[in-house]
């Protein structure tokens, strides 16, 4: 998690390619130079505008420029490029690629509570995000708080009824419900 914390980052100069990415972007910006962010698979990339070329920067491997067919082969064979990638995040879009990573890094560490802090935090920026309101789910569960996940899987199941991952959602709803009867 220390790799996620901005305070961190900039101590150490070692973080996510995010932090780095959200650092490098506002010190170029008040130096004058307009980078965007932009999101690809596993990673943050800079881009900038110049003479009619998009040029592409990989802040967590010291800047280095990139080709676009390095960008592209970063999805690997099971996400193959798409243009949409190139687009500059905006900044709700930035703050959710924050909260999900302190989210997972808050979740893999056993701390539920702030997991589900950031959780609450990402459906305030993405009120119907699917995974958001079943991981919610999965965290009150893990808390013990059984009302709360049954109605937070059952809110996902009702959207989205057929999702990949449902069966295991209802198998969590009914031992929720055990839970609620000891």
């Amino acid at each position: 998690a220390s790799h996620s914390f901005l305070t961190d980052v900039v101590e150490t100069r070692c973080g996510t390619s995010l932090l780095l990415a959200v650092v490098f972007h506002e010190v170029a910006s008040r130096a004058g130079h307009r980078f965007e962010l932009i999101g690809v698979p596993g990673k943050t990339l800079l881009t900038l505008g110049f003479g009619g070329e998009v040029l592409l920067f990989d802040p967590s491997d010291e800047g280095r420029p990139l080709e676009r067919n390095e960008v592209a082969e970063l999805g690997g064979p099971q996400q193959p490029f798409r243009e949409g990638w190139l687009r500059p995040l905006e900044r709700a879009q930035v703050l959710a690629r924050i909260l999900g990573t302190l989210k997972a890094d808050y979740w893999r560490s056993s701390d539920y509570e702030r997991s589900l802090t950031t959780i609450r935090m990402l459906l305030e920026i993405r009120p119907d995000d699917p995974r958001e309101i079943r991981d919610r789910g999965r965290i009150l569960f893990m808390l013990k708080r059984y009302r709360e996940a049954v109605e937070a899987f059952e809110n996902y199941l009702a959207f989205h009824p057929y999702a990949d991952d449902a069966e295991v959602v209802r198998m969590l709803i009914v031992e929720a419900r055990q839970g609620l009867a000891q």
